[in-house]
């Protein structure tokens, strides 16, 4: 029988704000057992097995609780990781999932491993929410071969501006009026709905502006207007269903892993929660916007 155990991490890893949380029990999803089972799956392990599992580091957000994983294994296994990030939901007090994240738990089933370019990390499983059991996705350890450009809010330089859109660009090409957009991969939405929105969105800026008007300078109002008037327009394209594409949808700076020098390979767009169908140019907008 393998043993399990739990390092305090003496360092932060240079991906993300990790803490030294200790974690005891480990969870099911990263017992030797359930790794050993998924590696073979995969075909990453071959004959042997995973003998021993430590959390290294871990990251918690509001939804989501992140562990950084060190595999030892039994018998040769020179093909599998030595280290995997499990990512996974929490249950609340009376036992429940607090969020399912069912798109981003499909994105990693349905969309990543149909991608011609590799510009997301390899995931080697994938898990929906039960009424009693967190979602938990396995993927693939950027720590060795990828950074993240800066600390929020600094921005990228100009050299790292570019590779990063060029990675935006190869996800929009691959998907690009793709036949299976809208089925079996993602969804339209209703031009009725978009309409509601719309309404509704106008209705609460006038109250807003009709409230806190000292916040708001003409200029800004104005602005505002002339994108309602300019709706439908702006939307034609989206209900033609032509020239759209899978965009990320929160695409800021910091969820690009940029290749170490040397690395030789390409970088990686993680946090796939906000996925949808739509018009390429949004997700360098945002970035943009964002800086």
């Amino acid at each position: 029988m393998g043993t399990e155990q739990v390092v305090r991490s003496r360092s932060k890893p240079p991906l993300a704000p990790w803490n030294d949380m200790i974690v005891d029990p480990l969870p099911k999803a990263a017992s030797t057992a359930h790794l050993t089972e998924t590696l073979r799956r995969s075909g990453s392990l071959g004959g042997a097995s995973v003998c021993n599992v430590a959390v290294t580091a871990s990251f918690q957000k509001l939804r989501s609780h992140t562990f950084r994983l060190r595999l030892d294994y039994e018998g040769a296994a020179r093909e599998a990781p030595n280290s995997l990030i499990l990512k996974m939901g929490r249950l609340d007090s009376t036992g429940r999932p607090s969020y399912a994240n069912r798109r981003e738990v499909a994105f990693y089933r349905d969309i990543a491993p149909f991608m011609r370019e590799r510009v997301v990390p390899h995931c080697f499983e994938t898990v929906d929410a039960t009424d009693t059991s967190t979602w938990h996705l396995l993927l693939e350890d950027l720590t060795e071969t990828h950074f993240i450009a800066t600390e929020w809010p600094l921005p990228p330089t100009l050299e790292q501006c570019e590779s990063i859109a060029r990675a935006q660009a190869g996800l929009h090409a691959g998907w690009w009026d793709n036949p299976r957009l809208g089925a079996p991969v993602g969804s339209w939405h209703d031009a009725d709905a978009f309409e509601r929105y719309l309404r509704s969105f106008a209705e609460q800026f006038a109250r807003f502006t009709d409230r806190f008007g000292e916040l708001v300078p003409p200029d800004r109002r104005d602005l505002y207007r002339r994108l309602l008037d300019q709706a439908p327009r702006l939307l034609a394209r989206y209900h033609s269903r032509r020239n759209l594409t899978i965009i990320h949808g929160g695409a800021h700076s910091w969820n690009f892993f940029l290749p170490r020098h040397g690395g030789g390979e390409n970088v990686r767009l993680i946090d796939w929660e906000d996925w949808s169908i739509d018009i390429a140019p949004d997700d360098l907008a945002y970035m943009m916007a964002m800086l």
